[in-house]
């Protein structure tokens, strides 16, 4: 049997190519693969970087008993410092008093004695500098501090000069490179007395402790 199309050429169907589709599906199925790919190997990335932190996390537990033992060393060798530190700070402001008492002994002249030493306070007026933000000068201001002093009491008779004074030993106290790197003279007084049915006279005389100190050994 014939088939004859009478339709003019502008109302024929046209005969379309399946290429088109074959390609946009050819590339469909590829991007899908490739994405599968990737998404396969970022999976086998991570496991194995999660493995590797498993491995890391187990290794460092361990450890662990070395790394707490560690830090507590640190821990200690901070602290020690600290400890000497301090001790050394004590150290060099205590006045070693087995010491000063010696050098009172050595310093006494043979017609002195004493009677008492102790380590008393006093308050002392002091004066610093003070800026005032109000008026914008400095400005005096005198303050009340307490110091240590040494209070040495005694008695002394007459010397070869035929003398009952107590200049020489606080001539000698203060002359003393040891003794007055500790103590200076502040303050002495004095009263006729007897001891023992002797004419003696009584003496007081205060330092001011330079560096501190403890009135105990």
């Amino acid at each position: 049997m014939i088939t004859i199309n009478l339709l003019p050429d502008e109302l024929r169907p046209v005969k379309r190519t399946p290429l088109p589709h074959m390609i946009t599906s050819a590339v469909f199925v590829g991007a899908i693969l490739f994405c599968g790919m990737v998404f396969l190997s970022n999976g086998a990335d991570i496991r194995k970087e999660k493995n590797q932190m498993d491995s890391n996390t187990v290794a460092l537990q361990s450890l662990q008993a070395v790394v707490d033992e560690s830090n507590a060393l640190n821990d200690k060798k901070i602290s020690l410092v600290d400890q000497v530190q301090t001790i050394n700070e004590i150290a060099s402001d205590r006045i070693i008093w087995s010491r000063q008492l010696f050098n009172l002994g050595r310093l006494a002249p043979k017609n002195l004695w004493y009677d008492t030493i102790q380590v008393d306070t006093r308050r002392f007026p002091v004066t610093k500098t003070v800026y005032n933000a109000q008026t914008k000068v400095n400005e005096k201001k005198t303050e009340n501090i307490d110091k240590q002093v040494l209070v040495v009491k005694g008695y002394v008779v007459p010397g070869e000069n035929g003398k009952s004074s107590i200049s020489p030993f606080t001539l000698l106290t203060e002359s003393d490179e040891e003794f007055s790197g500790l103590f200076q003279f502040y303050d002495s007084s004095f009263s006729d007395t007897s001891f023992d049915t002797h004419d003696v006279r009584e003496f007081e005389v205060e330092f001011i402790i330079n560096r501190g100190g403890n009135s105990h050994e």
